[in-house]
């Protein structure tokens, strides 16, 4: 999580905001002491103050546990990150730092079911990483987990892997049921508008490029169709959420995008990617 995280985070825009905190409008140039105690107040330690005061390959460096002894001698602090406590001040003080520039960061954590798996130390610490990330960043710090829930498994025995301390942290529940017909193609649609292109026109057809309104329902009936028969069978399911609908779709897409002859994604096409489920 820590490298994820990090991957997220443009080092070049974390030493935009660093640069405006030090160098603040009609403010007197200070000195590197003064400088290193401006930012030690945002990320409440004086040697992660003066690795973010290093040029930009070194933070880099520092902050991927790749820095060099000499290069720790330049930003004038006496060892580099090691342990997971490292970890978590380092990734405390960027969050830190960002929410200077960025009025709410969210942290969405995907496929987060998959901490069931986990045994118990790794779960107990992602339990305490995620308490402490919560409790020591700015409350303009928003985490969203999504879980996708087994048939028949309850939101309740899902939060039993939380832990006792983030349950009590926990700000709201949402439960996304199954579209309707009507969700499903405001969903869809909105997507292609969303990525259409700029040149695209405003009179194109907001359906393409599925065969009109009637060829995006065909779509939503092929997966209603497929989930009863997927619970008939052998107690699978498909049933109609956002993740199922993105993959199908992304399915037909590229499909269509591989065949020159293609201009709309028609039955065939429909039928031959549902027969895969």
């Amino acid at each position: 999580m820590y490298f994820g995280i990090l991957d997220l985070v443009d080092i070049g825009s974390l030493m935009k905001t660093i640069n405006k905190i030090i160098h603040r409008p009609k403010e007197v140039v200070q000195s590197y002491e003064g400088r290193v105690e401006t930012l030690r107040q945002i990320v409440q330690d004086a040697s992660l103050a003066s690795a973010f005061l290093g040029k930009e390959t070194l933070l880099q460096a520092y902050l991927y546990m790749t820095i060099k002894d000499r290069d720790l001698k330049e930003l004038r602090i006496p060892r580099g990150i090691s342990t997971d406590s490292d970890k978590l001040r380092a990734l405390r003080a960027v969050l830190n730092l960002l929410t200077r520039s960025y009025s709410r960061i969210i942290l969405w954590l995907d496929d987060a079911e998959r901490i069931r798996e986990m045994g118990g130390r790794d779960l107990s610490e992602f339990q305490i990483f995620m308490r402490d990330l919560l409790d020591y960043v700015p409350s303009n710090l928003s985490i969203i987990m999504l879980f996708t829930l087994s048939p028949g498994e309850k939101v309740e025995d899902t939060l039993l892997y939380l832990g006792d301390a983030l349950r009590s942290r926990l700000y709201n529940t949402i439960q996304v049921e199954d579209m309707s017909k009507a969700d499903f193609k405001k969903y869809v649609l909105d997507l292609l508008r969303y990525f259409r292109t700029r040149d695209a026109g405003k009179d194109v057809d907001e359906f393409l490029p599925f065969e009109g309104q009637a060829g995006l329902e065909l779509v939503y009936e092929k997966i209603v169709e497929k989930d009863a028969q997927l619970k008939k069978g052998d107690g699978g399911s498909l049933p109609m959420t956002p993740r199922n609908v993105n993959k199908i779709c992304s399915q037909l897409l590229e499909m269509a995008a591989r065949d020159p002859k293609a201009r709309k994604i028609d039955r065939a096409m429909i039928d031959s990617v549902m027969a895969k489920y």
